[in-house]
This record gives C-alpha cells, structure tokens and sequence, in this order.
C-alpha cells in the first residue's frame, strides 16, 4: 500500500474549539458495484475461449466470470447476457450484477423495479452483504416509486453491516448518529464507524475522527481523532475533507500530540497491510 501520511513540522497555536460540524457521516453511502467474482479471470485469448466454452456449457460460475469480463470492459449488453446465464444457473452474485445493472441502466433500460427484484433474489440465493445495502439504498433514495423509508433501509444496512460490509456499516452508523429509520444512538454510531474505520473505509475513518475531535458519542481524543482523520487523508475521496479537518485539528494539539498522532497512523497501516480502501 503506497502511503502519504502528512507529518506536522511546526508549533502550531492553541485555539479553543474546533470547527469541524457535526459528527455525520455523507449523505448516502456509495453503491457497491464491483463484480463478485473477478475479471481477470480471462486474461488471454486461450482462457477467454476455454472460459466462453465452458460457459456456453451451462457452467454457471464460468457465465458469470464471463459477465464480469464484459462488464469490466463496459460491453454491457454482453455481460447483461452471460449473468442472465449465471442466473438462470443459480448464481448469487451474478443476480447481484443484474440488479446493478437494472438500477443504472446499463446493458438494459433503468428498471428500479427490477433492481430491487435481482437483488433480492441475491440475497435470498447467496446473502450477499453488497445486495442488502444496495436495497437498502434504494429504500431511503425513495427510488421504489414511494417515499423514503428510512426504518426499511436501515433492516436491510443492519444484515449487510453485520456481515462486515464496510458500506454498510458506514449507513449504520450514519443512520444511528441522524435518527435516520432508527432511534438517535451516538455511542452505537461510534461503534460501527470504527469497524467500518478498521476495514479501510476513508469515510469512515473521516467521520470518526470528527466524533473523536468533538465529543460525540465518544470521549473527546483529539490525537486518536488526528489518526483516524490522517488515515482519511490518504484516500483521493475524502483527501480534500480530511486536510481541512486535520489542520483545525492540528490548531488545538501540541506537537507531541501530533507526532502521537502520526505515530498511531502508521501503526496503524502496518498492522491493516492487507487491507485496499474501501472504495464505496
């Protein structure tokens, strides 16, 4: 994992508050859209046949790898085609990209409808995580042709985020920090923030690190604020947010705070190697 921690060179001044807003996470999270199964499963002309052999054999997991060859290379209607084989076949995640591609049109007219049909069936063939919060995103969008309906959502965000589903556990903790189809619960917010944090997800690691900076369902800790804002900042995403953040941040910290800070975010990245940012 390339880093760029940003590491404090000078004294800065004491101020008294911060102004960082309150302890939210966006809007609405991102839409999982990344095929389950990998495309460089195909990565020569050879594979590519053999694959497209065995797909047109009826093998299922072959169909779907097929789809998301296509798919990956933005020729939708021919993976629309090969995860309606891997459907038809009984595979999950292939009944999770046609709701995908159903929601934004892709390979097919916009079918929120039929967006909400695949990805149940996902759920219900697979319990795929990416598939319930996908319906739950379409429940509070208010994109089923009714008002939003937070409390839906949140049911369906619960059993994706208690599959450690990072997405997920961000719309958790977003909905129990707003009051948002659950009651208002900061110190649970906290809580799944910080799984969804240790999962590399940047927004996550950002909206805890303003609970932590200003007292919000958590003891005010401004250099495990200052980690986790810092870790944000590596992400392209969140990075403009984060350095804004971080340098208030900075105002009200010593610089033994702040070298503690950049300490435990290296720590950190250390012991998560393993992990790739959570890009939802």
């Amino acid at each position: 994992m390339t880093t760029c921690l940003h590491a404090a060179t000078a004294r800065l001044p004491i101020i008294l508050g911060l102004g960082l807003g309150a302890c939210e996470g966006p809007q609405q999270p991102d839409r999982n859209q990344t095929p389950t199964q990998p495309s460089h499963a195909v990565n020569s002309p050879n594979s590519h046949q053999q694959l497209e052999s065995r797909a047109n054999s009826g093998d299922a997991q072959a169909c779907q790898k097929l789809g998301a060859y296509y798919d990956k290379q933005k020729e939708y209607r021919q993976a629309f085609k090969w995860y309606e084989k891997a459907a038809a076949a009984g595979n999950p995640s292939a009944w999770h990209n046609l709701g995908v591609m159903y929601e934004l049109g892709q390979g097919v007219p916009q079918n929120l409808a039929q967006a909400a049909f695949h990805y149940r069936q996902a759920t219900t063939k697979g319990n795929l995580p990416s598939a319930w919060h996908n319906m739950g995103l379409l429940y509070a969008e208010g994109n089923l042709g009714q008002i939003k309906d937070s409390k839906t959502a949140f049911e369906f965000f619960i059993k994706a985020a208690e599959q450690n589903f990072a997405p997920a556990q961000r719309a958790v903790a977003h909905a129990l920090a707003t009051g948002q189809g659950v009651s208002l619960n900061l110190a649970q917010a906290v809580k799944w923030y910080l799984r969804a944090a240790n999962l590399n997800d940047a927004e996550a690691q950002y909206d805890l690190g303003l609970c932590l900076a200003t007292n919000r369902g958590a003891e005010r800790d401004l250099v495990e604020a200052y980690k986790w804002i810092n870790l944000a900042a590596v992400n392209p995403k969140v990075r403009e947010r984060a350095i804004e953040a971080r340098m208030l941040l900075e105002m009200s910290m010593t610089p033994m705070q702040i070298q503690e800070g950049q300490t435990r975010s290296q720590q950190w990245l250390e012991a998560h190697k393993s992990l790739n940012p959570t890009d939802n």
